[in-house]
């Protein structure tokens, strides 16, 4: 699991489903979350490592979720346009 995703949820953060996650790379563990978790990774082999683990990828989505995880790149632009997307989507949890 994803260290900081890891201490959110041992420290009581409860997510409902749909519970959508935004653009993880590979490095990040998401190995306790429900496998009906959409991952929303736009590169293609980011994707494709995603959907083999069994998670609904997709490369792109404006669907409502309940909640959602973002992980944040370096680029500030990106960062900021990832969270708004989430923001939008979602009626939980950001």
């Amino acid at each position: 699991m994803s260290p900081r995703l890891n201490l959110a949820l041992e420290s009581g953060l409860t997510l409902s489903q749909p519970v959508s996650v935004l653009a993880p790379t590979p490095d990040h563990d998401l190995s306790e979350l429900p496998r009906e978790t959409q991952v929303v990774q736009p590169f293609k082999p980011f994707h494709d490592h995603f959907g083999a683990q069994g998670f609904a990828a997709t490369p792109a989505a404006d669907d409502p979720c309940q909640d959602a995880i973002v992980f944040l790149p370096r680029a500030k632009a990106l960062a900021r346009a990832l969270v708004h997307q989430a923001c939008h989507r979602a009626g939980g949890t950001v």
